[in-house]
């Protein structure tokens, strides 16, 4: 379930969605949504029992997924702050089903941050995943 959770909280925002990254502009409302990746986190970690396969070891880490999206977009943000003195925006012109004002100011740049938070924490939990669950 939590790898569920996990991937659809970073495919809504970057891929089907877009315009819902906008939420996470407002600090009260990323603080939140950071806090409960958190907790998700602990009570899968907490879920696993001594006799848990590597394969649910390794799942229960998923919740890092969104943690380390979070932390990209705040950065990721933070950059486009200083070059274009605004938010991110994202890039939502290859999808038909929904339209925003912003994507068309998308630059190439805020194209491959968003690619790059799809990609990157998927990858952080594939290469990293393995070595937290041996010490666990």
């Amino acid at each position: 379930m939590t790898v569920f959770i996990s991937f659809f909280a970073i495919f809504v925002p970057t891929l089907i969605f877009p315009q819902s990254h906008k939420i996470l502009r407002n600090k009260s409302n990323y603080i939140a949504i950071l806090v409960m990746c958190i907790v998700l986190l602990i009570l899968s970690i907490n879920a696993l029992t001594i006799t848990s396969t590597e394969l649910e070891k390794q799942n229960a880490l998923s919740p890092i997924c969104p943690i380390v999206f979070l932390l990209l977009y705040k950065v990721f943000d933070k950059v486009c702050l200083k070059k274009y003195g605004r938010n991110m925006y994202f890039h939502i012109k290859h999808n038909y089903f929904w339209e925003d004002g912003e994507s068309e100011e998308a630059t190439w740049l805020e194209f491959l941050l968003q690619f790059s938070l799809l990609i990157i924490p998927f990858m952080f939990w594939w290469k990293i995943g393995p070595i937290i669950t041996k010490l666990l």
